[in-house]
């Protein structure tokens, strides 16, 4: 028999809140939330349950940066495991592309605050990433079918993404930050 005296249940509702913000106070974070869970909720018991309330506020904008920094970051990996380690080149990109990946993204995904952020560097970066590697693939001509092309991502102030080569082994990537520009 199992018994939920000593269970923990974890309700998550998105509320739709809009005036929380990074700057918001936890304690008025968690007051507005329970105020907007005792409207939504009124008739019924589940207010009554709720011994915790834990708000999830937005994210600053330096917390947004290394969202899309790390989301960047992971696609050397997936460039990896996408070609099963035949890529051997680097990734990198300018100074200005994680904000501008974040510009874009609230543009066009205004309440999705960090999944914005990813969902733009997996659907816009990452299949172009998958479609220039691909040709590089085909042509490759190293005899373990090996690619040693880097590639540099570019992300315009209108979100408009491009991706390009730039060299075979280890040069710098024009117009990149040469300390971003790691290798694999």
């Amino acid at each position: 028999m199992v018994s939920t005296k000593d269970a923990v249940f974890i309700l998550i509702s998105d509320l739709n809140e809009d005036k929380l913000s990074p700057d918001i106070s936890h304690k008025a974070a968690i007051r507005l939330i329970r105020q907007k869970a005792k409207d939504r909720w009124s008739d019924s018991k589940v207010v009554a349950l709720i011994e915790n309330t834990v708000p999830f506020v937005p994210l600053t904008d330096d917390e947004m940066k290394q969202v899309a920094e790390r989301s960047l970051t992971t696609l050397e990996h997936k460039l990896i495991e996408y070609s099963v380690g035949a890529w051997k080149g680097k990734l990198a990109w300018g100074p200005k592309v994680p904000g501008n990946i974040i510009d874009a993204a609230r543009r066009e995904r205004p309440d999705e605050n960090a999944r914005a952020v990813t969902s733009f560097v997996d659907v816009e970066v990452r299949d172009q990433l998958f479609e220039i590697l691909d040709r590089a693939l085909q042509k490759s001509k190293h005899l373990e079918g090996y690619v040693f092309t880097s590639f540099i991502i570019h992300v315009d102030q209108e979100g408009e993404v491009k991706v390009e080569p730039y060299g075979l082994s280890h040069e710098n990537p024009p117009n990149a930050n040469p300390d971003r520009a790691t290798e694999l």
